[in-house]
């Protein structure tokens, strides 16, 4: 019975896997032939300032497509901010509509053409920062150029997206599929960069400028109270609630149910401080409560201790807030490919799921407690935060957690990243990426089982 099931599921994989290019036009709701030109050398054939008009259309595959083109016919300008700022305000207009289909489509079209865009920049210029601060786009030279380099002012609400493969579910467990996984808020300590968050290993903690420098995040945007007159005195507040929590280090609620008043998940410690700050309701700050569609993303979740529910507050219902406006916005020039390597590892492992697999956990579920028994592991930082989670979530749920993040997305990854050979994100087409990790996908079959 299990070899029927694999053998289906390599069916359908293949089926759909015949042309990933058109697999990937789909989901961007645009033509392939105009997808696979954005890797061809194009002549400008008219001004980028052309194209500010089409972001303002209706989003239909008809209007993408116009999009799409105007942009290949001004490739060249791609070394320009003025393309990328097009770009970003058709992100922005996309955010606050309602969501539908097209919409999905025409964020996930966005998503990509936003990292097309850097990684071409980045060959003359820095280009992992960008600010939007009232509503002026610029590209930020700062030190290294990294996540922590940016000047944050107290009280910034910050969206992260995790890189790795628990943060890719939680992105596609979302409608749409959104790139940001976590939450956390910058202040400061003597003048020095602190975030205040909850993570599954700590419960709500203060953390450094050095913590965050160690942290894998690949993307991420900055937040902050768009009324100015209300500002200061709002974020001060919700400082002021964050800390509190972060003092009392109230755990970190694996429920994800955001019930108990002495567990925080790390959106909603966020959120829940502002709303606290405006004294208003979670719902009046956050009218857009997350609604999770897919029925396996929440299975597999929930397989590694993460609890998807309906509705709940998480990075899309703090982006799409009213109260709040978008001034800066980070992606790892040198690490663009690796959301959408998660992103495609987490769409085969929720199909596993769809065709009645899960997660095996025997491999390492043996070997747990005898691990966390050796004295000297435990001065390991990694240990320690395996340790705290497995208690928080189970020695089972562990089992398959670290089951998946190291022997399918680490291993994968890796793989991927050895096709890529050090190449710019604008110099391998994002369909021969999917198609060579979902090839040695299914050589991972050898960690899921059917379940009975």
């Amino acid at each position: 019975m299990k070899i029927i099931f694999f053998l289906l599921l390599f069916y359908a994989i293949n089926i759909s896997a015949k042309n990933h290019l058109e697999m990937l036009a789909h989901n961007f709701g645009v033509d392939p032939i105009l997808l696979a030109q954005l890797f061809k050398n194009q002549t400008i054939k008219s001004s980028t300032k052309e194209c500010f008009g089409l972001i303002k259309l209706t989003p239909n595959t008809e209007n993408r497509d116009k999009l799409l083109k105007c942009l290949i016919e001004n490739q060249n300008d791609f070394v320009s901010e003025l393309f990328f700022k097009i770009l970003f305000e058709y992100q922005n207009s996309l955010i606050y509509k309602k969501f539908d289909h097209e919409i999905e489509k025409s964020i996930a079209l966005n998503n990509f053409l936003l990292d097309f865009a850097r990684s071409k920049l980045a060959q003359t210029r820095p280009s992992s920062w960008y600010s939007y601060e009232n509503g002026k786009g610029k590209f930020l030279s700062l030190g290294n150029n990294q996540r922590d380099d940016f000047p944050y002012e107290e009280g910034d609400l910050v969206l992260a997206y995790g890189g790795n493969g628990t943060s890719g579910i939680v992105g596609e467990s979302m409608s749409p599929v959104f790139r940001y996984s976590h939450a956390f808020i910058a202040s400061k300590d003597d003048n020095e960069l602190i975030t205040l968050e909850t993570l599954p290993h700590t419960g709500a903690r203060v953390f450094t400028k050095n913590d965050l420098k160690d942290e894998k995040y690949t993307s991420m945007v900055v937040l902050r109270w768009k009324d100015p007159l209300q500002r200061n005195l709002i974020k001060n507040r919700a400082v002021a609630f964050a800390k509190k929590w972060a003092n009392e280090k109230i755990i970190f609620d694996f429920s994800m149910k955001g019930t108990d008043e002495k567990k925080l998940y790390c959106t909603q410690m966020a959120a829940k401080a502002y709303s606290s700050a405006a004294e208003k309701t979670l719902e009046e700050i956050f009218p857009d409560q997350l609604v999770t569609t897919s029925t396996s993303a929440r299975r597999i979740s929930a397989d590694m201790g993460v609890n998807m529910h309906y509705n709940m507050i998480l990075p899309r219902s703090i982006l799409n807030s009213p109260y709040f406006e978008i001034v800066a916005e980070f992606r790892d020039t040198n690490k663009l490919f690796h959301y959408w390597q998660i992103k495609k590892i987490t769409e085969l492992s929720i199909q596993m799921y769809n065709v009645s697999y899960t997660l095996k956990s025997s491999m390492i579920f043996n070997y747990i407690d005898f691990l966390f028994k050796i004295p000297f592991l435990n001065i390991f930082k990694t240990v320690n935060k395996s340790k705290n989670i497995s208690i928080g979530i189970g020695r089972e749920k562990f089992a398959k957690l670290a089951t998946y993040e190291t022997f399918i997305v680490g291993k994968l990854v890796k793989i991927s990243n050895k096709t890529i050979n050090h190449r710019s994100f604008h110099q391998v087409p994002l369909w021969e990426i999917n198609q060579d990790i979902e090839n040695n996908f299914l050589k991972s079959n050898e960690f899921f089982t059917l379940n009975k």
